[in-house]
């Protein structure tokens, strides 16, 4: 999921993203090659684009609402 956030924030340049991540470049390249077979999409489409950086959205929203709240 780190690899997909990062890789969007940074409109999908694969140096700003390994560097964001600490990786190599070819690790990051390898990671969302995987990624794109695994989800079945294609980053450089524009609909597999928008439903990935939604899921990355909507996760982020999940794990906000299901975080124990701090108790007074």
């Amino acid at each position: 999921m780190a690899t997909i956030r990062s890789y969007l924030s940074n409109d999908r340049h694969l140096g700003n993203t390994a560097s964001e991540l600490l990786l190599h470049y070819n690790t990051v390249r390898n990671r969302i090659t995987r990624i794109e077979k695994l989800l079945d999409i294609r980053f450089d489409h524009a609909d597999d684009r928008y439903r990935a950086e939604t899921a990355v959205r909507m996760a982020s929203v999940l794990a906000a609402l299901t975080e124990p709240s701090p108790r007074p």
